[in-house]
């Protein structure tokens, strides 16, 4: 049990970090370099789809109406916390750091850390991957969990491509996810054992 309370504690340092860091050279060398590799590359651009909000919140939907239907209600509880939850925490910290998002014509017009589409990516993708592959085997849930991780990369790289994230935002939002999804299981496991 304690090995998901360190890997939430692992993760949230490194967001802490990015976001004492912003303002600091390193953090401008990250992000000239992820723009340098990824930027304008149509073919990640793409995968921006898998982390629109519209997109989530129909998986969303399909979970919670799944799991109500087979009265899982706890794995109904996991989807809206992780969903819910991370959608509220993002939003909250947007405005909170109030970073602009890079400069380009008719960019969008709400805050920049952390990346919106690369948290819940984290998010939707990994809560999804845990709960259907329960009781499943170990080589299955390796597969899900590594197309969950395979999309959350994918869609977080797509906002740089599109200009619309600095790096620095994607490596926040996916930590920042990680650390909440971890929290999550923890708590999912906790409940588990005493029921």
């Amino acid at each position: 049990m304690i090995i998901y309370n360190i890997l939430a504690f692992i993760a949230l340092v490194v967001f802490i970090s990015i976001w004492i860091a912003l303002d600091t050279e390193a953090i401008r060398n990250i992000d000239s370099f992820g723009e340098q590799l990824f930027g304008g590359n149509s073919f990640l651009e793409f995968f921006h789809y898998l982390g629109e909000t519209w997109f989530v919140v129909i998986v969303g939907v399909i979970l919670v109406a799944y799991f109500i239907a087979k009265k899982r209600y706890r794995k109904m509880t996991f989807v809206l916390f992780t969903f819910i939850g991370g959608t509220i925490i993002n939003q909250g910290l947007k405005f909170l750091i109030e970073r602009p998002r890079p400069i380009i014509p008719d960019q969008l017009t709400s805050y920049s850390f952390p990346s919106g589409h690369s948290m819940l990516s984290m998010l939707y993708m990994m809560t999804t991957a845990f709960l259907i592959t329960s009781g499943m085997s170990k080589t299955k849930k390796r597969i899900a969990f590594f197309v969950a991780g395979l999309g959350t990369f994918l869609v977080g790289l797509s906002r740089v491509a599109g200009s619309r994230h600095f790096m620095s935002d994607v490596l926040g939002g996916w930590s920042l996810g990680f650390a909440f999804f971890m929290l999550v299981v923890y708590w999912y496991m906790r409940t588990r054992k005493k029921a």
